[in-house]
């Protein structure tokens, strides 16, 4: 799930429990069903010209209480990190994705395909007030995260496609054909310029494709900051060391 969530913040996308909020000079990593957990911080651009990675724990609200993961100053980060970009290319390059440009809401139509949407609430609307930010801070509101919103399948008509895709994506599942099953996931690029178009990808192809990213950002990390994953993974209770994807809720 993908939405804006105000506060400063450019972007917050949920996968799974773990939640991603992410601004111009920090990156929030939380669970949303689990408010007693710490959060993980990355923050950059900082007076020292060091990356401050930290773990906070819940309701904190002195910097002697956070954990420290790393400190390194950015030169040296972007040195490692172009070594990462590297690794990541290979991986790029075994792991294809499926990708169809200028989607619209008449070739999903004719091609059997179904929008996936909250029935009654946006989603975004729904995480906005499960997950409301005071003084800079996420406080779950356990009641409403217990209370997920209603999915249904909507016909791929210009005016779901527009009132779903207000937020920069969209799910469409394939309801009939050889094709039946399958879940393209589809993201609006605005390519630099005024028009914007939007591109599906096959959210198979993309789940493995995160799977590969996923532990190659483990093994870069643990050659970084030997322990740090597995530090991280157990404060934020992460099972198995990784990130879990998971399709869109059906009805």
């Amino acid at each position: 799930m993908n939405g804006h969530l105000g506060g400063g913040y450019m972007a917050a996308i949920v996968v799974g429990s773990v939640g991603f909020d992410l601004g111009p000079r920090k990156l929030v990593v939380f669970r949303v069903d689990r408010k007693d957990l710490p959060h993980l911080t990355c923050s950059w651009g900082n007076p020292s010209h060091e990356v401050d990675l930290h773990l906070t724990p819940a309701f904190s609200t002195v910097d002697a209480d956070r954990e420290p993961i790393l400190r390194m100053s950015e030169s040296e980060l972007k040195a490692r990190l172009g070594d990462l970009a590297g690794q990541a290319w290979l991986v790029l390059q075994r792991h294809t994705v499926s990708v169809v440009w200028g989607v619209h809401a008449r070739l999903l139509a004719n091609h059997s395909y179904s929008l996936v949407g909250a029935k009654h609430t946006m989603i975004v609307d729904w995480l906005r007030g499960a997950l409301p930010k005071i003084r800079g801070k996420f406080r779950l509101d356990q009641d409403r995260i217990k209370k997920l919103p209603r999915m249904a399948l909507f016909h791929s008509t210009p005016r779901r496609f527009q009132l779903l895709g207000q937020y920069g994506q969209i799910y469409a599942l394939c309801t009939r054909g050889p094709d039946r099953g399958r879940v393209l996931v589809l993201q609006r690029l605005s390519l630099g310029s005024p028009l914007s178009t939007w591109v599906a990808l096959d959210f198979t192809d993309m789940a493995r494709l995160c799977r590969a990213i996923d532990r190659l950002l483990r093994q870069w990390l643990r050659g970084v900051v030997p322990g740090a994953w597995e530090t991280i993974c157990e404060a934020l209770e992460l099972q198995k060391g990784s990130l879990q994807t998971s399709a869109p809720p059906r009805r």
